[in-house]
């Protein structure tokens, strides 16, 4: 506190969590300072035995405490929830939501003189590793923004304080040149404030994105190159952070354009909402091919079917109808490469593929084919009622948030849902019987909730997708309380299932 007459503090204890692991859990204490000795240490109220609940640290006026939790309600792994002073202790914790967390950590909060709100992240994108984080509050809403270098590195960079004043502070750091593995680190502000500005490498004929360009930018005055992707953008996105008094140098290459150095100024670049580097593509003989959409099997021309081309120098993509005779035209770049896809209901997808120095500019007469196989006519794959295990969607130790790994397994049931619009799931988590049953059926719970949160937010509507948590109710062996049971066997019964709850087949909606 200000007076210095009271401490808030974590520390560890060993706790046995509920899938029968020793684990640590973090809680919050609060000690007092009498005759220059700490004295009364004792837990605050708002603790847990099955959570952890640590990091502390207090508004400028003492009336609210931020902290970081893995409790029940997060949004994944540690959030920072806040909880308020009521004049006789410590009110119920209020999770900060999604403009603050991720489904990933959100970790070691500090406040400054201003009411700002600092902490560190692994879930919200950034340079790598912990990121710093500043978010700013606005009436019930936080605006969040990704503090720039050197403040962060690609590595883990956290524990963020700001001195009175605003000028000078701390954070703690594994990056190159430390002494050990975390090294605290004294910051200062000096000159002009760097501003997140957005970016793009576009062609120059007509300005549209350009995916995978390699592009590295030195600044002038630090003599620093910093190698930056611009990867696959669907729209601009990429930042850098930008000193209006500071001039850059950007490099920029791409195979099929010629190579370009441009050196701007940082105001220059802040002059406009997004910056773009325009760069010139190699000159290329152009020609008119000609191509059909045939039967694959009989030869014959499939009549309007819709053909898609990609150019591989440039990605720029383009849809054409073929006409009554199946034909298309296009011009094509000779030095380029192109994908072709054919689509015909009653058909499946045809490809033809196109490498670079292929086509031959020389012959005008020269045609290429999409063969269209016939769709089989088969039953629907899926039936209401059917239950489907999803091996490999796995979760950390006596966690809930979506790991990489386990986005990779709900994205097949976000295409699942995607290819059948009309099909209805219910997606079950289990546990086993390791650990209290209320416990088991929270986690359980928890889980679920996240993996259908995840798919949701890949634009499936939430009226299709139920989340329901067993615990250990439908174990499938006979593994249940006081049963000695195999760490294999316990595996049968730790588990993530949809049920298709309903399905139109046939055109007849069937609901379970």
């Amino acid at each position: 506190t200000k007076d210095g007459a009271k401490m808030y503090f974590s520390r560890n204890t060993p706790k046995i969590s509920g899938e029968g692991s020793r684990r640590r859990i973090l809680k919050i204490y609060q000690a007092s300072l009498k005759n220059d000795t700490w004295r009364n240490v004792r837990e605050v109220g708002f603790n847990g035995d099955d959570f952890s609940t640590c990091h502390p640290a207090l508004s400028p006026d003492e009336s609210q405490m931020f902290f970081a939790s893995d409790r029940p309600g997060g949004l994944g792994g540690m959030d920072i929830w806040v909880t308020e002073w009521n004049g006789l202790g410590w009110g119920a914790p209020r999770n900060l939501g999604p403009e603050v967390n991720s489904p990933g950590n959100e970790i070691f909060p500090f406040v400054d003189e201003n009411g700002d709100l600092y902490y560190a992240s692994n879930g919200l994108g950034g340079l790598g590793g912990l990121d710093l984080f500043v978010a700013k509050q606005s009436g019930e809403t936080w605006q969040r923004t990704h503090l720039p270098p050197p403040l962060n590195t690609k590595y883990d960079d956290f524990a963020m304080s700001v001195e009175k004043g605003g000028k000078t502070g701390y954070l703690t750091s594994n990056r190159k040149g430390g002494h050990g593995r975390d090294d605290i680190y004294q910051w200062e502000k000096t000159g002009d404030e760097a501003i997140l500005q957005p970016f793009c490498v576009v062609d120059a004929k007509d300005n549209h994105r350009i995916a995978d360009a390699d592009i590295s930018v030195r600044s002038n005055s630090e003599g620093q190159t910093q190698p930056l992707k611009n990867e696959a953008l669907k729209s601009c996105g990429d930042e850098m952070a930008v000193f209006s008094g500071e001039t850059y140098t950007f490099v920029v290459s791409k195979p099929g354009y010629t190579p370009k150095t441009i050196t701007v100024s940082g105001a220059d670049m802040l002059a406009v909402p997004e910056y773009w580097i325009p760069i010139e593509p190699l000159p290329v003989a152009v020609k008119t091919l000609s191509g059909r959409v045939v039967h694959a099997v009989s030869g014959a021309p499939v009549p309007q079917a819709e053909v898609r081309i990609r150019n591989q120098c440039t990605g720029a993509e383009m849809t054409l109808p073929a006409d009554s005779d199946g034909a298309f035209h296009f011009e094509a770049d000779c030095g380029c490469g192109y994908e072709l896809i054919g689509k015909k209901s009653g058909f499946r997808e045809g490809k033809k593929q196109l490498n670079a120095g292929d086509l031959n500019c020389e012959n005008p007469d020269e045609k290429v084919e999409i063969p269209l196989s016939p769709a089989p006519d088969k039953k629907p794959e899926f039936r209401v009622g059917q239950i489907i295990k999803l091996d490999k969607l796995y979760y950390d130790y006596d966690k809930y948030y979506i790991r990489p790994d386990a986005a990779v397994e709900l994205d097949k049931v976000v295409d699942l849902l995607k290819k059948y619009p009309s099909m209805e799931i219910e997606l079950s988590s289990h546990t086993d019987s390791r650990g209290s049953d209320a416990y088991n059926l929270r986690l359980s719970e928890n889980r679920a909730k996240a993996a259908v949160d995840y798919i949701i937010s890949k634009g499936i509507d939430p009226r299709r997708v139920v989340a329901r948590g067993y615990g250990e109710t439908k174990l499938v062996n006979h593994c249940k309380n006081g049963v000695k049971c195999s760490d294999e066997e316990h595996q049968e019964n730790r588990r993530t299932e949809i049920k298709v709850t309903a399905f139109d087949e046939s055109g007849v909606e069937i609901r379970h």
